[in-house]
């Protein structure tokens, strides 16, 4: 019974909201808090998107020991895979090329990239195989490769292109994505070799 006396007797301190000072801290505080939190789950993304945002990409006429086909043929051909693969991912701007090998007339080499704001790099890359898949028989022996100097994801695996077992590798970052086939090439080649066109055709 004390208690309930002394509670009838002040109810109005029991009740007394909370100074607004006191509110306004708190939510500061909890605002803080998730603030915070936001930077730590998303802070290293937003950095690496700024640091790989807005990359070169060209095509010159020599990379990699290789050299660009000019003609009608190689020409259409890097269209084509330029437009498939604008549909998956929507670039901002591709390119594309088909390099020969000068000393292998059986050795080729098809380039297509392009550049947008990429979040989400490895699920880009899926996106990017998954073209092959539609296009040709599947990537078989997927794996991950180096991806060189410029990072990112980046890996390879093996298509079939008219019962030709074909290479194919492929990179994203958070400003670009690629992907590359080479015909008449081992995989054992075109790991390096996909690393070695990649620094020729994009620049930050």
């Amino acid at each position: 019974m004390a208690f309930l006396e002394t509670y009838e007797e002040h109810p109005e301190e029991e009740r007394k909201p909370l100074p607004l000072r006191r509110i306004i801290m708190i939510a500061g505080g909890v605002f803080g808090v998730i603030v915070l939190i936001g930077a730590v789950i998303w802070g290293p993304t937003l950095w690496q998107v700024v640091r790989q945002g807005n990359p070169e990409l060209t095509i010159p006429p020599k990379a990699a020991g290789l050299t660009l086909d000019t003609s009608e043929r190689g020409q259409r051909t890097a269209e084509g895979m330029r437009e498939a693969l604008s549909v998956p991912v929507g670039f901002d701007k591709t390119v594309g090329g088909v390099y020969q090998d000068p000393a292998a007339a059986n050795r080729s080499a098809i380039v297509v990239a392009g550049t947008a704001t990429l979040f989400d790099p490895e699920g880009t890359l899926d996106d990017l195989f998954s073209v092959i898949t539609d296009t040709a028989g599947g990537v078989t022996g997927t794996h991950a490769v180096d991806a060189g100097p410029l990072g990112g994801e980046a890996r390879c695996g093996v298509t079939t292109i008219d019962a030709d077992r074909v290479p194919v590798c492929g990179w994203a970052d958070h400003g670009s994505a690629g992907l590359m086939l080479f015909p008449g090439h081992t995989p054992e080649e075109s790991a390096p070799k996909f690393v070695a066109l990649r620094g020729a055709i994009q620049k930050r």
